[in-house]
């Protein structure tokens, strides 16, 4: 079994109204003629093994036009060639791979010189024998190559090319966001990481060029060992720069696709990237007290495997997202194992954040800030400890058993709404709810003859449906007059200053309601029943 364990650490970034920015932004332009940029060759771009190229290029117009060049074409021997990316006028894409045994030669089908960015990824894959050329997120051409890289002394140059006696192949464009990996990023790895900035300890990731200086005669590397290309012959920085969806800054891990592999404590913050993320049946994604963060970009976490966070008192696991006040990112627990919450905080997910089919246990959790719903279950919940503040609901349950303890929820667009499940609720605080339509501000109940929900040394104060009945606890089953059992069931709570339209407390339609040792104390409705009212059945 895999573990994943994430170290929490911050980022040194500048979050500006909920997003994170860069203090500079541009790429580099090679319109004027014969512009380029070079840096002298370096182990960094002489890869033993597996290597991916990945760049994005806007073109002003048809030509030919070299991206990324360590090869001396035309020279007469291979022994001086490792590879290319270059544009051509026919609107494709060509790139080539020396090896020490043969010479891969790729074409990647426009359109591409047509005034847009596009994003381009070569790749070697030494394990698989094989190189890919991808073009706007689709694999365009691919090639069986044998061999390993050939390491040359050749320069890399940026808008040109090594051609016979001279530089040839000037881009008339620019050119952003240009990586140097060493491992194959083949498939959905080759692109998901395409829309975002990346975090500066992104694994596999040996040299990052974002061009971001926004003026001067030289652009630096932001891995070490820092290799600084120059700019030469009248390259400079342009504002302009692709469509990016999010601006990540500083120390840490960018991650997409499948998450794999072991995370010690020492290793930075991690954040997920790009739709869906996936934590494959027979991995397990541990955090103690680490911080896990999806950016805007990821619409699902999806475990299939092992979940859990062990944070302290002191130094609790974070599951965060971040970036755009809209972002949908949902956690869903999908696998056959129970998920444990210890000491964690879950935040800032304007959609759901956890989604749970498998039986999950929260304790001394908090869930803030979340204004779609905090936590859905339809299996078994169990809440101790724990906090629900902010969010636009904080638990919603439809079927399996729910119980909560010694928990506080307070601020939230709504408390509890449980449909078809057994719910137990003791020594809780529910406070400050306002809903200004529907029923039920802190607890909206659908039962049946199957379910029931007890409430125990619970406090309810300060809760209000505007528009409807039950301040506090809007209950509604299909029992018929005279059946017996008991559907809700108070004891030893506290209800004080709720206000509805009908039933300013507790509200309840063909359910047999039964308290003990109860006071309700300044309970007020517009219509009927301060306190309690229950139509069809009652008791009490």
């Amino acid at each position: 079994m895999i573990s994943v364990r994430l170290r929490a650490v911050l980022l040194f970034s500048l979050v500006v109204g909920g997003s994170t920015a860069v203090f500079a932004i541009s790429s580099i332009d090679f319109t004027v003629s014969q512009a380029y940029a070079s840096t002298p060759d370096a182990a960094t771009f002489d890869f033993p093994g597996s290597f991916a190229i990945e760049a994005w290029f806007q073109s002003n117009g048809p030509h030919d036009g070299a991206l990324v060049s360590k090869f001396w074409q035309n020279s007469g021997s291979p022994l001086d060639d490792s590879y290319y990316l270059c544009l051509r006028t026919a609107d494709t894409v060509q790139a080539r791979i020396q090896t020490t045994l043969q010479l891969a030669d790729l074409r990647a089908a426009g359109p591409i010189h047509d005034g847009e960015w596009h994003h381009v990824v070569l790749v070697f894959d030494t394990a698989a024998h094989v190189a890919e050329l991808y073009l706007d997120g689709e694999l365009k051409a691919w090639q069986t190559l044998l061999g390993t890289l050939r390491n040359t002394n050749e320069s890399v140059r940026l808008g040109a090319v090594l051609d016979g006696g001279g530089l040839g192949s000037f881009l008339d464009g620019r050119l952003d966001e240009l990586r140097f990996w060493n491992t194959a990023r083949r498939g959905k790895q080759a692109w998901c990481l395409k829309d975002v900035t990346l975090l500066t300890g992104t694994p596999g990731l040996t040299s990052y060029y974002r061009f971001d200086e926004g003026s001067g005669s030289t652009t630096a590397d932001l891995i070490p060992p820092y290799e600084t290309f120059s700019l030469i012959s009248g390259t400079v920085f342009s504002p302009v720069e692709p469509p990016l969806l999010s601006r990540l800054s500083g120390p840490g891990q960018c991650r997409c696709g499948t998450i794999a592999g072991v995370f010690t404590p020492a290793v930075p913050s991690v954040t997920l990237v790009g739709d869906t993320i996936r934590v494959l049946s027979g991995d397990s994604l541990i955090l103690e007290s680490h911080a896990l963060t999806l950016d805007s970009t990821v619409t699902q976490l999806r475990i299939e495997g092992r979940f859990r966070c062990a944070g302290t008192m002191s130094d609790s696991s974070w599951v965060l997202a971040q970036g755009s006040p809209a972002a949908a990112g949902i956690v869903a627990l999908v696998g056959s194992q129970p998920v444990t919450l210890n000491y964690t905080r879950v935040s800032g997910f304007a959609a759901d954040a956890i989604q749970a089919t498998t039986p999950i246990t929260a304790e001394h959790c908090l869930f803030s800030a979340n204004p779609g719903r905090a936590l859905v279950t339809s299996s078994t919940a169990t809440i101790r400890d724990s906090r629900f503040e902010g969010n636009g609901l904080a638990v919603q349950a439809s079927g399996g058993n729910v119980t909560i303890s010694s928990c506080n929820f307070a601020g939230d667009g709504g408390g509890l709404d449980v449909t078809g499940a057994n719910l137990t609720v003791d020594s809780s605080d529910f406070a400050d709810f306002v809903k200004p339509a529907g029923r039920g501000a802190a607890v909206n109940l659908t039962l049946n003859t199957l379910t029931r929900a007890a409430f125990t040394s619970c406090n309810f104060t300060n809760n209000r449906a505007s528009g409807g009945a039950g301040g506090v606890i809007s209950a509604r089953g299909n029992l018929y007059p005279g059946a017996s059992g008991d559907s809700l069931i108070l004891r030893n709570c506290t209800f004080r200053g709720n206000s509805a339209d009908s039933g300013g407390a507790v509200w309840g339609e063909n359910v047999n309601l039964r308290w003990e040792s109860c006071a309700f104390d300044s309970n007020l409705a517009d219509g009927m029943a301060g306190a309690v009212m229950v139509t069809t059945t009652g008791g009490g």
